[in-house]
């Protein structure tokens, strides 16, 4: 079985920024729903939660392949 290498810079961005648009949308939801605001913060919330839920998906998909190919 061969090693598996190391993560690239780029990959280890995109999970990074992956993970906080997930935990913004999430914090932007929270304290929409929790101060009464505007309709646009619960778009924007929702938008960030569901763009980083998609990347997520993406990297996740990636993440495995790269673990199938020997």
């Amino acid at each position: 079985m061969t090693e598996q290498r190391p993560l690239r810079l780029v990959d280890r961005y995109q999970i990074i920024t992956t993970a906080l648009f997930v935990v913004l949308g999430v914090a932007i939801l929270v304290r929409s729903t929790t101060l009464h605001a505007r309709v646009d913060s619960y778009g924007l919330g929702a938008a960030f939660l569901l763009y980083g839920l998609y990347r997520l998906r993406y990297i996740v998909r990636a993440l495995w392949r790269r673990r199938q190919t020997p």
